[in-house]
């Protein structure tokens, strides 16, 4: 585009410039670009290099020139490195899955054992309070129970086919108001702590619904409740 030089019409000269690609120079070249260990083979067969190759070929006029050099290959580093940490990772997983599970299934089985027992125990009370329930029905005595202050709780149903009194009269009064004899030894049993834990009270005079004095044996004992408080049971005959 320079208007100043004249052209001629023989042919134009060609510049080439030349430089030879040393081993030297392609490993530097290869360096300069982030690639290791360029260097140059023909078409023959070589032997592999433990790392992973990356090759390129170059056409020339009498044959092809194959350059090669050192890919790198972080996945496979990163395997080498992490590997080992992912398999003992993986076996601790199952190591825990395995001792987690055993641990349930342990559990498990003491549950299954404890309900078991429960089962027993429980069919075992209610045997007991069936034969106790039949034991009473079946005697001629009462058993009743009072709390702390010998207040009366509970009341067998012998008490009303003995003394004709409905247990809903008393329920809430004092066993010392049924008690009309010998009382003062009672009372003095029934609320001092610190006397024997049973006491027998022999011919103690009562009443009957119909205003007729009976006599009966009175047997009480110092008992721990169901709510865990201290109270009294007994038998009267």
């Amino acid at each position: 585009d320079d208007e100043s030089i004249t052209p001629v019409a023989e042919d134009a000269s060609v510049l080439i410039f030349a430089d030879v690609l040393t081993p030297v120079k392609l490993e530097k070249m290869g360096n300069e670009y982030g690639i290791h260990n360029a260097h140059t083979f023909g078409m023959e067969p070589h032997l592999k290099a433990d790392y992973r190759e990356a090759q390129l070929i170059l056409p020339i006029d009498n044959g092809d020139v194959l350059i090669e050099w050192r890919s790198d290959d972080p996945g496979r580093a990163l395997m080498k490195r992490e590997l080992p940490l992912i398999i003992i990772l993986m076996l601790s997983t199952i190591a825990f899955t395995w001792l987690m599970r055993r641990g349930a299934l342990i559990k498990a089985q003491i549950n299954d054992e404890n309900v078991f027992l429960l089962e027993q125990s429980r069919q075992a009370l209610t045997a007991s309070e069936r034969r106790f329930r039949d034991v009473i029905e079946a005697t001629t005595d009462w058993i009743w129970e009072a709390d702390s202050e010998a207040r009366l709780t509970w009341l067998s149903d012998r008490f009303s086919g003995v003394t004709g009194h409905h247990s809903d009269d008393w329920l809430g009064r004092n066993m010392l108001d049924f008690i009309h004899s010998d009382k003062i030894l009672f009372h003095h049993w029934l609320l001092n702590p610190q006397t024997s834990s049973n006491y027998t009270l022999k011919k103690a005079r009562y009443f009957s619904a119909q205003g007729h004095q009976r006599y009966c044996n009175v047997v009480a004992k110092r008992a721990i409740m169901d709510d865990g408080s201290m109270g009294f049971r007994g038998t009267v005959t």
